[in-house]
């Protein structure tokens, strides 16, 4: 059974920063560690395993206080997608009818008959960026990892060729 090590009051007060402020250095000035060196122990304090757990246990207890984890910001990040989707008509103020109306367009149909049909619209940038936002979320992002690959199976180039072209270098002459 291997005892593990007790956080220092400075290392508890740095993960409370971090988490507050996502910035290691601001978080380690802020725990009381030298503006000097705040950004190389914050980086070493960090990569502890017993500060790693506290980190973890801390941002669960930060979940169950808010309610809120990765299961429910999907859920709304799905919520915003679907209601960004839905098309809603483009409306204008009529002066005369003193009133807002649908504006429309003259469409043709496949039998050639013309008719007045209402303008809609949809928010496509917030759809966009809610599905942007999952796919981070879910790691599609990502780089593969080929880890069954030995360094000595990996093809690298061995030749490099480089053309290079000079910008005060004068244009060829025809021969005469």
């Amino acid at each position: 059974m291997t005892k593990t090590k007790k956080l220092t009051h400075r290392q508890k007060l740095f993960v409370d920063w971090y988490i507050k402020i996502a910035n290691i250095t601001q978080a380690a000035i802020k725990a009381g560690y030298s503006k000097k060196t705040a950004y190389s122990i914050g980086s070493e304090t960090l990569k502890k395993p017993e500060v790693q757990a506290h980190y973890k246990l801390r941002m669960t207890q930060l979940e169950e206080l808010l309610g809120f984890n990765k299961s429910t910001i999907l859920q709304d990040l799905i919520d915003i997608k679907d209601k960004s989707r839905q098309a809603k008509p483009v409306m204008e103020y009529d002066r005369s009818a003193r009133e807002m109306v649908q504006q429309t367009a003259m469409v043709e149909d496949e039998q050639g008959v013309k008719k007045e049909v209402g303008i809609f619209e949809f928010d496509s940038f917030g759809a966009n960026k809610a599905i942007d936002t999952i796919a981070k979320m879910m790691g599609y992002f990502e780089p593969e990892k080929h880890e069954d690959v030995t360094p000595a199976e990996r093809k690298v180039p061995t030749t490099v060729v480089i053309n290079k072209t000079y910008a005060n270098k004068e244009p060829d002459q025809p021969s005469a």
